[in-house]
């Protein structure tokens, strides 16, 4: 049974509902206002999915329910997808339904459709994730690191696009017995999240060229923070080619199967469309068979001495290192049990990593997040 708070959190799925209530309807919605006691504004924001106030939104939601006699589970229908945040990213970002249509060609009503929580596929949901700069997790609210868009994060309305965020700029991390930084894109709420909780053993970072970081402070020189408007600092070795964070999170979430597949492409996974841009990237970035599989799969262990370790994981197989990564980034600590992890990779050979020992971990974040949140499902 849902409530008036479970559609706050739908309020994307919401808005695109109400606007299909009132095509049925024989009413304007000037009416509805009028007969329902609202604003016009107040209803137009509804319909954009621009009240981020709880409150305020539970208020004037309940009097559209009492005004067409529905309960809000009765509003929502079969909806499958009632978790989407499509309106309120298209609202964010200034997207209108003509020119999301026409870039990721799908039909209004179909995106309309979409947006009110009707059945999707997965290549539907990638062209829409892409054209949005986004992640389908993001798309759909299932993510659980932070979302990103693949834009500055001055193009980003955080007040309408709450959980959601552009490039900041850069972290350095030092590992110890190295003695170059290495530099990650990051948004604006993990430079905030991570000045927070820099006295816990380990912290984890999700950066947004597809890697979280599994950092032990114990074993770390040095952290810098750069914002993407500073001159590079003198003291360390900037990279002028590193990530910018402009590639969109979904073309990470389908590079795998963009790889496995290839011309065999099941279109319910992948678009013609998604397919060819997905080639221009891999070709523009001068992608290999095995960049892409490192860039899916691999997890490199940064050790305290120096030494470095390169594992293709194998995802689909027990293993508790993204446990590790669960519980120290919603809970900031692991138990002393739980400090070594294993890992297995594709060749099937099982590794335990002692995490006392280690400087940091980089783990794929779409991968990562994927078994995250499947064990949630489960």
């Amino acid at each position: 049974m849902y409530t008036l708070k479970d559609l706050f959190n739908q309020r994307s799925a919401f808005a695109a509902r109400l606007e299909q209530f009132i095509d049925s309807y024989p009413i304007t919605k000037t009416q509805l206002c009028k007969d329902a006691h609202i604003s016009r504004p107040t209803l137009d924001k509804l319909l954009a999915a621009e009240i981020t106030n709880e409150t305020n939104f539970e208020k004037h939601a309940g009097k559209i329910l009492d005004y067409f006699h529905v309960s809000p589970n009765k509003f929502m229908g079969n909806s499958q997808n009632r978790y989407n945040r499509i309106r309120q990213i298209k609202t964010g970002l200034h997207i209108s339904n003509e020119d999301l249509s026409s870039a990721c060609g799908i039909s209004v009503d179909r995106l309309k459709a979409i947006e009110s929580g009707e059945s999707v596929d997965t290549a539907e949901l990638r062209d829409i994730a892409l054209c949005c700069n986004t992640s389908v997790r993001g798309l759909l609210g299932t993510n659980f690191f932070s979302a990103t868009l693949s834009i500055p994060g001055d193009f980003v309305d955080s007040d309408i696009l709450k959980g959601f965020g552009g490039l900041w700029g850069h972290i350095g991390i030092l590992p110890s017995g190295q003695d170059k930084y290495l530099w990650y894109p990051i948004i604006f709420d993990v430079k905030n999240s991570v000045y927070s909780i820099l006295e816990q053993k380990f912290i984890v970072i999700p950066c947004m060229n597809n890697k979280v970081l599994f950092l032990n402070t114990s074993n770390t020189d040095n952290i810098v923070f750069l914002d993407e408007a500073c001159d590079p600092p003198s003291f360390a070795n900037w990279d002028s080619n590193v990530s910018q964070g402009e590639i969109p999170p979904v073309v990470y979430e389908a590079l795998e199967d963009y790889y496995v597949y290839g011309d065999d492409m099941p279109r319910e996974l992948i678009s013609e469309k998604l397919q060819k841009i997905l080639e221009k990237i891999v070709k523009s970035y001068k992608w290999t068979e095995d960049d892409i599989m490192s860039i899916a799969r691999e997890i490199t262990v940064h050790f305290k001495s120096g030494k470095q370790i390169h594992i293709t994981a194998d995802f689909d197989y027990d293993q508790n290192l993204t446990d590790a990564v669960t519980f120290v980034y919603d809970f900031g600590s692991i138990a002393a049990e739980d400090e070594m992890p294993y890992i297995s990779d594709l060749d099937g050979t099982e590794m335990i990593i002692n995490l006392n020992n280690i400087s940091m971990i980089e783990l794929p974040l779409a991968a990562v997040e994927d078994i995250i949140c499947l064990s949630f499902d489960e």
